[in-house]
């Protein structure tokens, strides 16, 4: 009891260094007086982020719903390919993301011509990349919750013999609108605080708070009107993040859940099928458009072997290959002590779990200047840990939530029937929770290694340029003029695609749940 009580008072520290004391610094330079023409130009920057996050929002519940609908029509492979080809953009980096967007909206391409875009930026390309981006998060919320209800209310409807769609109206939907609403304001709230994408592929003609704030620290030097504009991205962001958790705990479970009913055929089979296979390649296709943008074969070559060389008037004092392991180091430990720090949150009560939950509504901007703000004063912005600090507290409440779900799900008696055998509370937990839990604890590791490996935003204020990301090297390369630039930049985007792919495929392999033989 000593001992816990001894991490909690240590995690407790470090939440308040790392999360409360930033933001409370950003909150208290953020109450400044502003004047009338500052005041109107910070409403209309409001009112497009809203507007545009809006949109975005729309249209990745349109895609989001007919994918869910064929996973649940049409289980098996098909479906876990369909599974993992809209959860891995959610973890790849925005510059790369925007590297594919300009090769498909590239001038004289159909992306182009359809959007009448003379370069690939503007707000159709701003939305193209947040639906390819938080469509898996939709997808995700719509069918927990209905595999959660496909028990005895799916029974009891085929019983009274009610037809599919009848089912959908009746059941399925009242059932999982609350997981639909909670989603829903899940991605509104990543669309309103998107940083990179709105960066690299709205340029000028979209407005965003979260660039706004980072050009008024970067380029402009006003922390007043930053910490201001923070202060109101980040209460919108607590007020969704709440509203959000109120609507996840109506969401029903059913307990008796049928096993997984084979695959019946008929039009809907085939139109499962055809959606599936369309979602595979919608989601996926990018991917392969970058690898073959990449290995061209007149530059591809000169531009791996470029790699690993520093690019001369980048303002960057490093190689992009010592970027990538400078990511992949980062990631690493940021991984370890993500999962060290959300076991200790997952073992309190309610209220110690719901601290975990303070930095989900965070942006990487907004911890970015309240690390400036706070460890700027005291000389510790040039300390290599402050961007391990900012990976961790962007990445606890994603990988709490995960142990919190498994360690739920984990049946006391085990528990019991250890104590019952004199078992102390620490071998209880490396005998018993552990070895249950390993599968769960290396899915939430992974998952931590890609959220870093893919932070965009905290790196480009607290990187140095002799120590800058892999991502932030890809944004610089973007931001080059010429051929040779634009090929060294789909090549480093292909190797940050593979490590997130072989990263998420892994972590989906391991929470996967062991069949056991009888």
């Amino acid at each position: 009891m000593r001992w816990s009580w001894i991490g909690r008072s240590l995690v407790l520290i470090g939440v308040m260094v790392g999360v409360i004391m930033p933001l409370v610094t950003v909150w208290w330079r953020g109450m400044a007086w502003l004047d009338r023409a500052t005041v109107a130009r910070m409403a209309q920057i409001g009112v497009a982020t809203f507007s545009q996050a809006l949109l975005s929002t729309v249209i990745a519940v349109a895609c989001a719903m007919p994918i869910a609908w064929a996973m649940m029509r049409r289980p098996g492979l098909l479906a876990t390919s369909a599974w993992l080809a809209v959860s891995v953009p959610f973890v790849i980096p925005t510059p790369v993301a925007a590297t594919m967007l300009t090769t498909i909206c590239a001038p004289h391409t159909w992306c182009a011509s359809l959007f009448g875009l003379e370069v690939p930026q503007g707000l159709a390309v701003v939305v193209m990349a947040h639906v390819w981006y938080n469509t898996g998060v939709l997808v995700r919320f719509i069918v927990d919750a209905w595999q959660g209800i496909t028990g005895r209310y799916a029974a009891a409807a085929l019983t009274l013999g009610a037809s599919p769609w009848r089912r959908f109206i009746t059941i399925v939907l009242p059932l999982i609108w609350p997981a639909l609403l909670a989603g829903m304001l899940l991605v509104f709230l990543y669309c309103f605080g998107s940083f990179g994408v709105v960066l690299l592929l709205g340029g000028s003609r979209v407005p965003s708070l979260e660039v706004e704030i980072w050009r008024q620290t970067s380029q402009f030097l006003r922390l007043d009107i930053a910490a201001t504009l923070a202060v109101w991205q980040l209460l919108m962001s607590i007020v969704l993040v709440w509203v959000a958790d109120r609507l996840q705990r109506r969401i029903p479970l059913d307990v008796q859940i049928l096993p997984p009913r084979q695959i019946a055929g008929g039009w809907g089979a085939r139109l499962a099928g055809v959606s599936l296979l369309t979602t595979v390649g919608v989601f996926a296709g990018p991917f392969g458009l970058l690898i073959m943008r990449a290995w061209l074969p007149d530059d591809w070559s000169h531009a791996y072997r470029a790699l690993a060389l520093p690019v001369r008037g980048s303002g960057l004092f490093v190689s992009p290959l010592a970027a990538v392991w400078r990511s992949l180091w980062i990631a690493l430990v940021v991984a370890v002590v993500t999962v060290v720090v959300s076991w200790g949150f997952t073992s309190g009560n309610r209220w110690w779990r719901r601290v975990a939950m303070i930095p989900l509504g965070i942006s990487g901007v907004t911890l970015g200047l309240g690390y400036i703000l706070w460890f700027g004063p005291l000389g510790l912005l040039q300390s290599g840990w402050l961007i391990i600090m900012a990976h961790v507290v962007l990445a606890l409440p994603l990988v709490s939530r995960q142990l919190v779900l498994a360690r739920d799900q984990l049946a006391p008696t085990y528990a019991i029937a250890a104590a019952t055998l004199g078992a102390s509370p620490w071998r209880q937990w490396w005998s018993v929770t552990l070895p249950l839990l390993r599968r769960a604890l290396v899915a939430a590791g992974l998952f931590a290694f890609a959220v870093s490996l893919g932070d965009f935003a905290a790196a480009l204020l607290l990187s140095r340029p002799d120590t800058p990301t892999a991502p932030l090297f890809l944004a610089r390369l973007l931001g080059r003029p010429g051929a040779i630039n634009y090929a060294m930049a789909a090549a480093l985007a292909v190797v940050l695609v593979l490590v997130c792919v072989v990263v998420m495929i892994g972590a989906h392999l391991v929470a996967r749940p062991r069949q056991v033989s009888k």
